[in-house]
Order: C-alpha cells, then structure tokens, then sequence
C-alpha cells in the first residue's frame, strides 16, 4: 500500500470540515458520520465523484483529503491518482504533485497539464517542475502606523538627561514582487526576479523611502539540485533622494531534499554607491552568503530557518561592519479557505570597524512580526499585522538605542501561474 499523507492540521480541518458540511441526521450519529466518510472512499468511483464535487465547490482540500483517505485503504487507480496531481497543482503544492505524477504509473492527462503546465512527467518527478516557463507575482497596498517613526531612519546621540524625541506616524506603503523563467532546452532556463517597495508618509515625521531591486540570468537544473547565477540591479530613495545604488552579482544552489522540503544556498558580491557626505563616504563592496531550509505546502505548516553572514568595505574604514543573522518565520492554516497565522523574527549583529574616536562600535537590530491573512476573493487576501523593532548599541557607540511597535493593514493581490 502507498503511503500518501496530509499534514495532520490539513486533515484535522478536512475532517472537520466534512463533519459539518454532513445532512443534519446524520450529525446526530458519530457512526453515522464515520460511515459516510468511509463510503465516499470505499471505491476509486466512489472517492472520485465525491472529490469531484467537492472540488467544483471550491472545496479543494476536502477534495484532497478525500482521494488520500481512498489512497490510504488502497482503492486507487490511474484516474483517481491522477485527479490528486491535479488538485495538488491547484493548490499550489507543486513538489508533492511531482512525487505523486511519478507514482501514478501514468502519463499525464489533459486534467493534469491543465493545472500543473504542460510538463513532461519525467520532468516534473525530478523535483520541483520549476524549469518550465511561467512567472508569478505579488502585489500590495495598505496603511502603515509606527509608535516611534521619528527614529525609524535616524540615529540620536546619547547624551545624560537628553531623551530622544519619539513621534508616531501614518504612512501608506506597497510593494510588488515578480518572479519568471523561460525554458531553453532541457532542464536550462532564463530567469527574473524583479521586487519593489515604497513607504510614503500621511501624518507625522517625513521619512518616505523607496526601494526597487532586479536579478536576473541562468540556471540548470541537475536532478534534484538547480543551480543559478546572474546579474543584479538594486536601488533606493531615502527623503526624496538617491540613497543608494548597487550592482553586482549572484550565485543560488537549490537542494530538494523531500517532496516539501528544501535547502537553499546564496551568496552575492555588489558594488555599493552611496550618497556621500562629508566624512562619511560609505562606497564600497558588499559581499553577502546565507542559507536556510524551507519546508511545507499548500495547507499544511510552512516554515523557513536560516542564516548569514555580510561584510562591506567603506571609504571611510569606520564605516565598513561585518555582521552575522539569523531569522524564521512560520505559517499556520487556519481554515480550508486559506486563512492563516504568519510568525517571524530576525536579529543581526553588526561589527563595525574600529572607530579611532569611539574605538570600538557594535549594533544589534531585532524584528519580529505576527500576521493574520483573511481572504476575500480569488487570490486576494487582508492581512493585518503587528510588529517590534529594537536596535541595541554598545556604550562606546554614544548612541542611544531605539525601540518601536507598529502595525499594518494590506491587501494583497496574488497573480501569474499559480
């Protein structure tokens, strides 16, 4: 018997789920209810019409949890394994709908590239199917409130009985994030990341930013590993003029190793120019390495840990740093709709380069954020959100620490292949 299994928060809330849509008599009697879960899976004919109307209900995961509990007890066939692929490509789970096309014995029918792409079997097994061509984005739009956002951009001396002025601000941010490639023979592809970022202020102190980034090139895919490199463009705007511009570029290895599981290798080398005040000439080379493990799905935990390391070069030596990180983030389903609770924290830890004023000039940032994502419509979601930022100095830096609470409310509008 294959083994195929949902995640147990996925198959509680489908069972659930199926529980209550049950006619009410049948709600009075538990071995009522146990029957009818059992008939809808006692046969592949049976699992299959009943996922079917469930998945032309919108109810995806039920449809899901239907067909793995037939698969479960072994009453499988070509058919009904194939109909699973094609619902696990609906809802996004990509890696798990390979592993199943390669078990199914079978090649991929009209349902299936429909929903997954038009994809070799073979290919799509290997691991994730991304090297086909298709591209995906993101984009976003809401109001931002910061407790403290005189300090947000700003560093304050520390000086005995001077408190640092502290002064709330509204602001309404975006952002928009594209993600593509285009197959080129085999398992080689072009690909493109584009991202940006505003966060323009209503009330309270000026300190708009803007913040936009481009990485592009090839990649090959080796069995289970893909390897990538290119080029990168990124840009940013700090009260209405140019901050920053960087150009370098990239090296990625991706490593599947699971059906839903993932490790990924980074590194990146870029050219910093900042704008240059008198004294403080922060041009120089940035020099950037981390990796982390990613794991779960489409309704199922998903949750990513990682780390990395930086160092920059300044033409002013004091204001070159080298600094570790390290950062997480979880999220939960919390309904068959694609409600969810998102968690995630970073701290990074900054060395600056001795100063010959203060000798010696260290930094410790702290982030932390909890969202709660509503759906409202196809691909639409509200997601209100709170969030913590503290920066710590040593004593030698003379500068007073900053700490702040915020929260947002966005939409977010999901787009492209799914």
């Amino acid at each position: 018997m294959r083994m195929r299994l949902l995640g147990p928060g996925v198959a509680a809330l489908a069972m659930a789920a199926s529980l209550a849509a049950a006619p009410a008599a049948a709600q009075e009697s538990p071995e009522a209810e146990i029957d009818a879960l059992i008939d809808a899976s006692a046969t592949p004919e049976a699992a299959l019409a009943t996922a079917r109307g469930q998945a032309a209900a919108g109810a995806l995961t039920d449809a899901a949890a239907t067909v793995e509990r037939a698969l479960l007890a072994g009453n499988s066939d070509s058919e009904l394994s194939l109909f699973y692929v094609a619902l696990l490509c609906r809802l996004d789970d990509r890696p798990r709908a390979a592993v199943e096309l390669a078990r199914a014995g079978a090649p991929a029918n009209a349902e299936v590239q429909a929903a997954c792409g038009t994809i070799a079997p073979a290919a799509l097994a290997q691991g994730e199917g991304e090297s086909e061509s298709g591209w995906h984005g993101q984009a976003a739009l809401g109001f931002a409130w910061d407790r403290n956002a005189a300090g947000a951009l700003r560093v304050t001396l520390d000086i005995p009985g001077l408190v640092p002025p502290s002064e709330s601000g509204y602001a309404v941010a975006g952002s928009l994030n594209l993600d593509g490639r285009s197959a080129i023979d085999g398992d080689s592809f072009f690909y493109g990341r584009a991202a940006g970022y505003f966060h323009n202020d209503l009330i309270g102190p000026r300190y708009d930013y803007q913040q936009a980034g481009f990485a592009g090139g090839f990649g090959q895919k080796l069995g289970k590993v893909e390897l990538s490199g290119g080029a990168l463009l990124r840009y940013s705007r700090v009260y209405n003029d140019r901050y920053l511009t960087e150009f370098g570029g990239e090296a990625r290895a991706v490593i599947a190793t699971g059906a839903d599981s993932r490790i990924t290798l980074r590194g990146e080398i870029a050219d910093q120019d900042y704008l240059t005040l008198p004294l403080l000439d922060r041009d120089g080379m940035h020099y950037d390495i981390s990796a982390d493990f990613q794991r779960g799905g489409a309704g199922r935990i998903s949750y990513v840990v990682g780390g990395g390391y930086d160092s920059k070069s300044a033409k002013t030596d004091y204001l070159g740093y080298d600094a570790v990180r390290g950062y997480a983030a979880v999220r939960f389903p919390l309904a068959m709709d694609g409600a969810y609770l998102g968690l995630g924290a970073a701290v990074r830890h900054i060395d600056y380069y001795n100063d010959p004023m203060t000798r010696d000039y260290k930094e410790t940032r702290y982030n932390a954020r909890v969202a709660l994502g509503l759906p409202v419509a196809q691909r639409l979601t509200l997601e209100p959100s709170a969030n913590y930022t503290r920066r710590d100095y040593n004593p030698a830096s003379l500068v007073a620490d900053y700490e702040s609470f915020g929260a947002e409310i966005r939409l977010i509008l999901k787009f492209g292949k799914e």
